[in-house]
Formats: structure tokens, sequence, C-alpha cells
């Protein structure tokens, strides 16, 4: 069995369908506010790709140069982020589902999102 997955980064919609039985899957409604929410706090129609992203961060460190202690600050609360979303969730499909939007967050969303008070806790 195979899931095929559609992404549509401007919308942030996807639309998952069994192959062999043609059959969609829903989305529950904890995903979709979790969607929603993404949107929201992430990205802008004419922010996408315009900022400096988590993966740029640490290409950046990656790469040798050093990060500045607000750059290291985001990094870590991404990280603490990505692990309590995954780690909350209750079957593998959701896990994946909310693994992809993480994806999409650390290569598209400005990494100052992740200097607020809310993601150092």
């Amino acid at each position: 069995m195979y899931l095929l997955a559609e992404f549509n980064i401007e919308m942030l919609e996807i639309d998952w369908m069994k192959c062999e039985i043609n059959q969609f899957v829903l989305i529950s409604l904890e995903l979709m506010d979790f969607k929603s929410d993404i949107t929201k706090r992430f990205f802008n129609k004419q922010d996408i790709g315009a900022s400096e992203s988590i993966n740029d961060l640490r290409d950046k460190e990656f790469s040798g140069k050093s990060l500045s202690a607000e750059e290291k600050f985001a990094l870590a609360n991404f990280d603490r982020y990505r692990l309590n979303v995954l780690n909350n969730q209750e079957n593998e499909e959701q896990f994946h589902q909310h693994y992809r939007q993480l994806q999409v967050i650390s290569n598209l969303g400005d990494w100052r999102e992740f200097l607020k008070d809310e993601y150092s806790k």
C-alpha cells in the first residue's frame, strides 16, 4: 500500500489518498487546527522564502560560521517544539503528517518566530 501526499505550499493543504483502495483518508480536526495555526503563525504569502529559515541557520552552523545567541536560542526552541509536537501524536499517520508540516516550517518559516516566549517553555 502506498500513500501519496500532494502539498500546496501556499495553502498548506495535504490531500491523502490510498492508492490501492482509492479511498480518501480524512484529516482530523486537530490536524486542521494545526494547519490553520501553522499558516497564521509562520507564513504570509509575501514572506514565503524571503527570510532566513531554521534550516538556513543549521546550514550556516554546519558550514563553520558562528551563530548569534538569538540564532542558537531559536534553534534550541525549534528542536524543543518539534519534539513536543511529534511526541504528542497518537498514531503513526498523525506523526508523519506533523513531521512533514514541521519540515515545511523549518524550510520556509522565519527563524525569528522561535524567539517567542511560548517556544522557550
